[in-house]
């Protein structure tokens, strides 16, 4: 393959209040600060970022894209509370924790409507 992604990239319209929700949740350290971006190294020369687009709310009921996806095992007794802090940091819900034939899981949107999903990384 000649090219490869190597970035995920969400608009908001609040860069500040993105990056306060994506850090509590993701606890992850700023690569590169621009006033209307702000990026972070997620592992295997993958970055997540955040681009400011004032256009970009999608809270209404919007069909889904893409998502943002966090693999982790973990028992499902920690997948509940991590779902309660995210929720506690800003997150809403659009799935709250259930099963799911790849395991359990749930969905939430940011501030600006943007999904995550948190579900076992199955290897």
């Amino acid at each position: 393959m000649k090219y490869a992604p190597n970035m995920f990239l969400h608009y908001v319209s609040d860069i500040a209040r993105a990056r306060t929700f994506y850090e509590s949740i993701l606890e992850m350290d700023v690569i590169l600060e621009l006033p209307e971006h702000v990026a972070w190294h997620i592992g295997s020369g993958f970055v997540f970022a955040i681009q400011f687009d004032p256009e970009s709310d999608l809270s209404g009921k919007v069909r889904r894209t893409a998502e943002l996806a966090v693999a982790v095992n973990l028992p499902d007794a920690e997948v509940d509370a991590l779902y309660t802090e995210w929720i506690a940091n800003g997150a809403r819900e659009v799935e709250s924790p259930h099963n799911e034939p790849w395991g359990y899981t749930f969905l939430v949107a940011d501030p600006d409507g943007n999904q995550v999903r948190f579900a076992p990384a199955n290897e």
